[in-house]
């Protein structure tokens, strides 16, 4: 199965995704870079070896991302013609949500190599790959709640919570 190109809905808008999303990627990347240095070692060096932002055991440096994950966060913030960088937080949030997701991806189906190298699990081991995709989760979430403009409503029970 052929996979579907942005210009096969939107050929006018096409030309101008490439350009946007570098820039969202150089936007975001680096908050993401610093919401993983809240985390604490070991696992702090795990996820940067993941993201390519260490050179540990069997890491080639540099992000080698290819940015794909910020593609839906992008088009949904500017969906009514509002300024992508308004939900900078929430795309950091998801591509954080998105390495969790791989590494245990690569678990579950025995993938030993991520991105042209080894993949987390095989140079860690499984335990800490898995500890690492939870923590970039729970990071995930604090990106969130650390927004200006999160808002925590306050739980009422209902008559359904209430039994």
């Amino acid at each position: 199965m052929t996979p579907l190109a942005a210009s096969a809905f939107f050929p006018e808008e096409s030309a101008q995704l490439v350009p946007l999303l570098a820039q969202v990627r150089s936007q975001v990347l680096p908050q993401v870079r610093a919401a993983l240095d809240r985390l604490e070692d070991p696992v702090r060096g795990i996820a940067l070896d993941h993201f390519g932002w260490s050179v540990g055991e069997g890491a080639a440096g540099g992000y080698t991302g290819l940015g794909r994950t910020l593609l839906l966060p992008t088009l949904a913030a500017t969906i009514d013609g509002g300024n992508w960088e308004r939900a900078g937080d929430a795309m950091a949030a998801w591509h954080l949500m998105a390495a969790q997701v791989s590494i245990h991806d690569d678990i579950i189906d025995h993938d030993a190599v991520r991105r042209g190298r080894p993949a987390l699990w095989v140079i860690h081991g499984e335990a800490e790959a898995l500890q690492t995709a939870n923590a970039l989760l729970g990071l995930a979430f604090e990106v969130l709640t650390d927004h200006p403009t999160a808002t925590r409503a306050p739980w009422t029970p209902t008559t359904s919570s209430a039994r």
